[in-house]
């Protein structure tokens, strides 16, 4: 119930304050239900990563969390490199660093039958190591939790289960850039021996 005996121009926000037992009872729970409603919104945007939205061929759909991602350019020329693996499309000069560019489409085996229009480049490190990801196109963005991803294709693609995080709604593959960067070093190292 709330207090108005004084006159109401002379009324402070602790005389609009409920009183009684009931009303503070109220109150204390209303407290503790925002309160571990807070705690658990907090806890869910944790687990939620970021992620680019691209395009390695016309009906493949993958996402590079942003916390790999450090650049991304477009139309940013390539310089072939001879006699390199197939997926190495070649070199950039980046910030003053030559950086090998990886041909998505040609390192998931994915067939490339047109012309790509633009180049799109995004650059990105893990395990102490930077390189640049040609993709067809860029999408936008989204974000996924990392517990609701669904498992990666197992048969009828020629993308490793490593290469992938797993899912995200059934249809974009999460990248593992990690895992990507380390087998890419690990073929060219053993193409150079």
């Amino acid at each position: 119930m709330v207090n108005m005996n004084k006159n109401k121009h002379t009324l402070s926000a602790a005389d609009l304050m409920p009183t009684g037992e009931l009303a503070e009872k109220i109150l204390r729970d209303r407290s503790h239900q925002l309160a571990r409603g807070d705690e658990s919104d907090s806890a869910k945007s944790q687990s939620l990563i970021d992620y680019i939205c691209i395009r390695v061929s016309k009906n493949e759909q993958y996402g590079i969390p942003y916390h790999f991602a450090k650049e991304v350019k477009v139309d940013c020329p390539i310089t072939a490199v001879p006699n390199t693996l197939d997926f190495v499309a070649g070199v950039i000069n980046w910030r003053g660093h030559l950086l090998s560019i990886l041909d998505l489409k040609r390192y998931f085996q994915l067939e490339h039958h047109q012309e790509r229009q633009n180049t799109f480049i995004i650059i990105v490190a893990a395990a102490g190591m930077t390189a640049g990801l040609l993709v067809d196109s860029i999408d936008g963005q989204a974000t996924y939790d990392q517990a609701s991803l669904l498992a990666p294709w197992s048969s009828g693609t020629n993308i490793k289960p490593d290469y992938l995080y797993g899912l995200h709604q059934g249809k974009v593959g999460i990248i593992n850039i990690k895992n990507i960067l380390v087998d890419a070093k690990a073929r060219l190292s053993s193409k150079e021996e």
